[in-house]
């Protein structure tokens, strides 16, 4: 196919003027790269107004959660959206670096972009732990006192560690402070930078990789596109069905974080 040589709009520009049509079949990507950081791209635009509702103290975490699902206008199907986009990046996420890995992509000259995969996946499996405690009930507050204590025990520096996590001697307030800080900026910042880093490699490599061939079948970076858009089409209506019609997790709430977690 000859390549349209109409002016190409911003998301073209995001890949090669063309690519080999066997690496840009779905049945080999399964677009799952694109899905990953539509993924994250929807826990941003979710996220942003949930911070505005939620107050990061020990008493009124929990409460505020509740405030969101049950009170504000629309705050469950945020919550839901949220809940859900964190779960998809996650399991897509592991899948896209197992293709990557099974395909052999990871090989020169794409190694360093492999390893930024590595390392956003890393950091987004804490980003989703960090979230996951800001919920702030019996479920959750027990998945921090197991987390933390493991912290505690490494050698040396055990001890740091676990204050440095929980802001002090026990899990308070500054425990809330301390995640809120992780989850909305600490590592938030850092995963949106990577899958910036790691997609800009992506076209700096010269797109998906490929066996090497003299003259291999290509496509167009726009036919690649309409396919990629209507893949995120699919996906965006996958996770508006899971939250309009299956809830996000939510237990009874923390009485007391210096103590034994009890339910209200």
């Amino acid at each position: 196919m000859i390549p349209n040589m109409s002016r190409p709009n911003f998301f073209e520009h995001l890949h090669p003027p063309t690519i080999p049509a066997r690496e840009a079949r779905f049945r080999y990507t399964f677009g799952l790269g694109g899905m990953s950081m539509l993924l994250f791209l929807s826990l941003v635009v979710t996220g942003v107004p949930l911070m505005f509702a939620y107050v990061p103290t020990a008493v009124a975490a929990g409460e505020t959660i509740r405030a969101i699902t049950y009170v504000a206008p629309y705050g469950w199907l945020l919550r839901n959206l949220h809940y859900w986009a964190a779960v998809l990046l996650v399991g897509l996420g592991s899948l896209h670096l197992l293709r990557v890995a099974l395909s052999g992509s990871y090989k020169p000259p794409r190694r360093l972009n492999w390893l930024l995969g590595l390392l956003a996946l890393l950091l987004s499996l804490l980003l989703s732990f960090s979230g996951y405690v800001l919920r702030w009930d019996v479920d959750t507050f027990g998945a921090l006192t197991v987390g933390v204590n493991i912290v505690r025990q490494t050698p040396l520096i055990g001890n740091w560690l676990y204050e440095l996590l929980v802001g002090g001697p026990y899990i308070s307030d500054a425990t809330v402070v301390r995640f809120y800080t992780w989850h909305t900026l600490g590592l938030s910042v850092p995963v949106l930078l990577l899958l910036g880093w790691h997609a800009f490699r992506v076209r700096r490599d010269g797109g998906i990789s490929h066996l090497q061939s003299s003259h291999p079948p290509r496509i167009s970076r726009r036919e690649l596109v309409q396919r990629e858009g209507v893949t995120m089409l699919a996906l965006l209506c996958l996770l508006l069905g899971l939250a309009l019609f299956v809830d996000a997790p939510l237990a009874p709430a923390v009485d007391s974080v210096n103590g034994p977690a009890t339910a209200v």
